[in-house]
């Protein structure tokens, strides 16, 4: 019976070196990629980088650029308007999250108690209960505690020069990435044209 790459052979009666070698190319290099697409889907003369990592370049110089146009003044109160900003909405998030944590804890207990007062049939499922209460033990200890976010000092957080390093840093890993993913599509791109050079003419 023909795999999902021989099936081309079986089906077609002229099938070219080139047409299966593409099909069978899926599973390596720089096709690997489209492993999970049908097989009948066309593979591009050329492969083209997401525009994530460009995207993300472009916003991170401009939040620098946009923020080297202000003044010590302006950039110290840009900051502390962020820092009030993250600190109502850390606010607002921890109230939320306890809130779903308090109800976790009554439906914890709310079973323990129900575990607690069942009476095992037999000694052999007393092991079972004694299993029952250490998961749900254990569940009150990890998934109910108080949280409470991190929330960094007010100095630390509207320090200028500390704010201009992130930035840069933050241009520097953007533009890590698009320089990697473009090299990598260039690999990928001769690898797929290498293997096409390679087939032609051989039918």
């Amino acid at each position: 019976m023909p795999t999902g790459y021989t099936a081309m052979i079986a089906e077609k009666e002229n099938c070219t070196l080139m047409e299966f070698a593409l099909r069978c190319a899926r599973s390596f290099g720089a096709l690997i990629e489209m492993r999970e697409e049908p097989l009948d889907a066309p593979i591009p003369e050329k492969f083209e980088p997401s525009t994530h990592n460009k995207n993300q370049l472009i916003k991170d110089k401009a939040k620098y650029a946009k923020f080297m146009v202000l003044t010590d003044e302006e950039k110290y109160a840009e900051l502390e308007r962020s820092y009030n900003k993250m600190v109502a909405e850390y606010a607002e998030i921890e109230k939320k999250e306890n809130e779903k944590r308090r109800i976790l804890r009554q439906r914890y207990e709310a079973m323990l108690d129900k575990v607690c007062a069942w009476n095992p049939p037999t000694p052999e499922h007393v092991g079972l209960r004694d299993f029952m209460v250490r998961q749900l033990v254990d569940s009150i200890d990890n998934d109910c505690e108080e949280y409470k976010p991190i929330i960094p000092e007010k100095e630390e957080w509207c320090d200028v020069q500390s704010h201009i390093d992130f930035l840069k840093k933050n241009i520097d890993i953007s533009q890590e990435h698009y320089d990697k993913e473009i090299i990598s599509y260039g690999k990928r791109n001769q690898w797929l044209s290498d293997l096409r050079e390679s087939l032609k003419g051989l039918d």
